[in-house]
Order: C-alpha cells, then structure tokens, then sequence
C-alpha cells in the first residue's frame, strides 16, 4: 500500500515536471534526428534541420514554464525538487538564455558539430533541474548533468588551445564533484537526511560545533563555487574560454552561473553557520587573484 501511495504521488508531479520532460524528449528527438538525417538525402542539411529543432522545442519549454507561473509552491517526487516562483523566474532566463545562443549560431553562421543542439539541450535540462534541487542527491545529480555536458561542450573548439581547455575543465569539475560529495557525506551523517527543507536537517545540524559547519559547508558548497569559477576553483576558466567556441563560452558563462546562484541561496538560507562572510572574502579573493 505504502508503495502504491508513492507510486500515486509520483504521477499527480507529473504535471508539474512538464518542462522537464519535453526538455528529454527533445534531447533523445535530437539525437534520433541526427542519426536519420545524417544518412539521408537531407545530409548536407542536417546542422539546419537540428537547428530549427531546437529552437521549436527551447521555445515551447519556455512557454510550459510561463504556463506554470501560477502554479502553487510545493514539493515534488518526495522532497526531491521544489517548484515555486524564484525557481520559475530562473528556468525562464535559463532558457532564454539558450534561445539567445541559437540566435548567436544563427547569426555568426559559427561552425559547431550537429551534437552541439542535443548537448545544448542536456546541459538547459540539468540547470532547470538545479533551479528546483532542494536535496542533496538530486542537487549534486544535476550538477553533474549540466558538467558533463558542459565538458563536451568545451571541446568542440579546434586546435590544442580547446584540448587543454575542456581537459582542465574536466579535472577541476571532477575534483570540485568529489569534494563536494565527500561535504554532502558529511552532511547526511550529522543530520541523517540530505533534504535541506526538512526540520530534522535544521535542528540536526544546529546541534554540531560551529567549526565542523564551517568545514562541510564549505565541502558542499565546493561544486556551487566551481560553477562561479571562484578561487580555488577559477584555474580552468580563462583556458576553457579561450579555447572553446564563441557560443559555448557565452552559454557556459552566464547560464550555468544563473542556476548556481539559486542553489547557493537556498543552501546558504539553511546552513546555520557564518558562510556570507566566507563567501565574502571568496569573492574579494577571486576578484583579486582572477
């Protein structure tokens, strides 16, 4: 019976998780598409066709998401994600944001393989994801969508200038993940829960020393600050952005970077320690040494 009533509440957040859905369907549309177009008499037009794709399809995401602009606050997939409106308000720059950078391709005429559309569509899927995170797992899990795709889409540059780039890119992302998991370990073992609305999270971690909050938050901030490229996690940017594609540094600097501060809100909103003098002297610190 208990797993019937989780089986029910899954599918009444169904509704809610429109956006989300069409944003994976697209992506497996586009990967199809390529593999059929590819191998037809439309080849030689095959960058165009999954262009205006998904310029469709990012387009009718966004409307689903101004269509749930008056949907109420509240938890989806038990605790997993939370949808209300600052959520929305980010998922509507988000995508935006990828319109503007097919508009970018459009207008540049940049020269970018056909994976470029369904990768692009990977990464906008795992930051809308990020916007509504509120538990640990589903937190670092879309973290790690928008990273991956975000390292294939910095080596779409040519030269070794690009190889380099996306390489350090990689190995800090991997770092920055690996710490940052090693921060939520900690936090589960304090508290006993990884969702950061829960009471339980609050009142477990109050009762732990300032010190040891100072050190797993930082921890579990690690993957957030990495996305923000503030020290110790900015080594990789200025080769990355060199060496990758107009558009995907115009995509990766800015969008990424919007759906990170959402999460940073809402796990500084819960860690009971000092952290916005830490992050503070982080961004005065990155300032200087960036």
């Amino acid at each position: 019976m208990q797993l019937k009533a989780y089986l029910s509440q899954i599918t009444q957040n169904l509704s809610d998780f429109f956006p989300e859905i069409w944003l994976s369907l697209l992506f497996i549309a586009l990967l199809l598409a390529e593999l059929v177009f590819k191998h037809s008499r439309w080849s030689a037009r095959v960058d165009t066709i999954l262009r205006w794709v998904c310029w469709g399809g990012i387009g009718i995401a966004l409307g689903l998401v101004l269509l749930q602009q008056n949907a109420p606050a509240g938890h989806l997939f038990h605790q997993l994600l939370y949808l209300d409106a600052k959520a929305l308000f980010f998922k509507v720059l988000i995508l935006g944001a990828t319109l503007l950078v097919l508009l970018h391709v459009q207008l540049t005429s940049s020269t970018l393989p056909s994976e470029f559309y369904s990768l692009l569509v990977a990464v906008a899927l795992g930051l809308c994801l990020m916007t509504m995170a509120t538990n640990g797992l589903s937190i670092y899990l879309s973290i790690e969508l928008v990273s991956i795709g975000s390292y294939l889409l910095a080596a779409f540059g040519q030269g070794k200038k690009s190889s380099e780039g996306a390489l350090k890119y990689l190995l800090f992302g991997a770092m920055s993940s690996g710490v940052m998991l090693y921060g939520l370990s900690f936090l589960y073992g304090l508290t006993g829960t990884l969702d950061v609305t829960s009471e339980v999270f609050a009142r477990e971690l109050a009762q732990n020393p300032p010190e040891v909050l100072w050190v797993v938050g930082f921890l579990t901030l690690a993957g957030v600050l990495f996305k923000f490229s503030l020290v110790p996690f900015h080594v990789y940017a200025p080769d990355m952005y060199e060496g990758a594609p107009t558009p995907v540094v115009a995509y990766l600097s800015t969008a990424p970077k919007v759906a990170a501060l959402l999460v940073l809100m809402r796990l500084v909103s819960v860690l009971p320690v000092e952290l916005p003098q830490i992050l503070t002297v982080l961004v005065l610190t990155s300032i200087l040494v960036g």
